[in-house]
């Protein structure tokens, strides 16, 4: 009987977790959602010192900022200009951060280990929960109420339920040797953990963002299009989510925020690369988060700043939609480069916004779009019958789609949006171009 009773109540402690709502922000974002390129300084120096490393920020919009030069985390409460600052031990180096429904936050030490659990309301002082082998770069708590710690210097991820008395560290997620092998990681940093159980890490020095199915001890690297659309990571320290899902990414040593959509991977903020002092620049920017609105809070580290990036939302107009169609074909009038025929078109707009493109073949066809004739749009090798993507055009700036087959090949594509759209062919500029 009493065996039945503790299965019973294992059930319903899984099933409590399971359900437990999440304590992060994953927010609705309008299509071709952008932010503006301009942050806005929420906070300097002089109050998150010279190394913000980290960012959470809860479900009531609470903002948590780990200042590890000065052994502090800076607790801002929505609609309150002063933080509030909790006074860690000296020498603690605070690194990590994640904090649960319940008011629990989780601190990491890079100088001990130890990662700290602090309830402001019970426990001023903290409680030391895990005892890691190094120091924890990166902290998640799963549904299930467990604790992830992201070990750089031991190339692993390991994990430790918080409701048991146990103290022993699972390894999730590399083999303690770093290499580029799907079972290994080198210098891993910034963790997520779906409701799924499916986990994703910066994996840092590796330079990309890498996957692990629960359970499974090979990882599938997820930005391996990234390169095809000339986005390439290096040291990424952080990833985050959207409500749909969408992967977003600390990319710390190109100085900028990247997003995934359903056409790729794009720059969001600090898109030239360069780092910088600029309000559209960032300086290894680390950790980042979103807040309740959908607005990019970054931890500029080489900045000693908190920058904060507005999401710039749809008008109403953009919801509208006005459908253009362009029909073409793949014909012995074709323009052909050796053994391949194409068609070059150009798409101008003439409103601002958001616009979706179907395109649909008879035969599988290749597709690319760029931006202005150089920078893609969407990955290369776009190798289908149909394709659509979904993208923020502006009136400034010249889309291209080149189609280009082995064979003939008829094809359409449709634009909807605000406003309707001019196709202009310019195959034959492209080819004199290109000779």
């Amino acid at each position: 009987m009493v065996t039945s009773w503790l299965v019973i109540l294992s059930i319903f402690q899984f099933t409590y977790h399971q359900f437990q709502e999440i304590s992060y922000n994953k927010p609705k974002l309008p299509s071709c959602a952008q932010w503006d390129i301009s942050g806005i300084i929420f906070a300097n120096e002089s109050i998150v010192g010279e190394d913000p490393l980290d960012i959470f920020i809860d479900r009531n919009n609470t903002i948590y900022v780990v200042d590890e030069f000065n052994d502090e985390v800076h607790i801002w409460i929505e609609n309150f200009t002063d933080p509030m600052t909790i006074f860690l031990p000296d020498q603690f180096a605070p690194w990590g951060v994640f904090v649960t429904t319940n008011g629990d936050m989780y601190i990491g030490s890079e100088t001990t280990g130890e990662v700290v659990r602090w309830n402001l309301q019970n426990e001023p002082e903290g409680t030391v929960v895990m005892n890691a082998t190094d120091a924890c770069a990166g902290l998640f708590v799963d549904r299930l109420n467990h604790l992830y710690c992201s070990l750089a210097d031991e190339h692993q991820v390991v994990k430790q339920p918080l409701d048991l008395s146990s103290t022993v560290l699972i390894t999730v997620a590399g083999n303690g040797t770093k290499g580029r092998s799907p079972n290994m990681l080198d210098s891993p940093r910034g963790i997520f953990v779906t409701n799924d159980l499916v986990l994703y890490v910066a994996d840092c020095w590796n330079h990309r963002i890498q996957m692990f199915q629960f359970n499974e001890q090979n990882a599938t690297t997820i930005t391996e299009n990234i390169i095809l659309s000339s986005i390439k990571l290096t040291y990424p320290t952080a990833v985050f989510f959207d409500a749909d899902d969408y992967l977003f990414i600390v990319d710390n040593g190109n100085h900028r925020i990247i997003g995934s959509r359903s056409n790729g991977f794009y720059c969001l903020v600090g898109c030239s690369n360069a780092a910088g002092s600029a309000l559209t620049q960032l300086d290894y920017p680390y950790g980042a988060a979103f807040d309740i609105y959908g607005n990019i809070f970054v931890a500029d580290q080489g900045n000693h700043r908190i920058q904060k990036f507005m999401l710039i939302t749809n008008t109403s107009k953009d919801s509208s939609i006005i459908e253009t169609i362009h029909l073409s074909a793949l014909t012995l009038s074709s323009r052909k480069s050796i053994d391949y025929f194409y068609e070059t078109i150009q798409i101008n707009v003439r409103e601002n916004g958001c616009y979706k493109a179907i395109i649909n073949s008879t035969k599988k066809i290749n597709y690319d779009v760029y931006e202005n004739y150089l920078k893609p749009i969407i990955p290369m090798n776009n190798h289908r019958e149909e394709f659509q993507i979904e993208i923020s055009m502006s009136i400034k700036n010249r889309y291209i789609l080149i189609a280009a087959a082995d064979e003939l090949v008829n094809f359409s594509v449709i634009v909807t949006g605000p406003q309707q759209v001019n196709f202009q062919n310019i195959s034959k500029f492209i080819f004199e171009f290109r000779r």
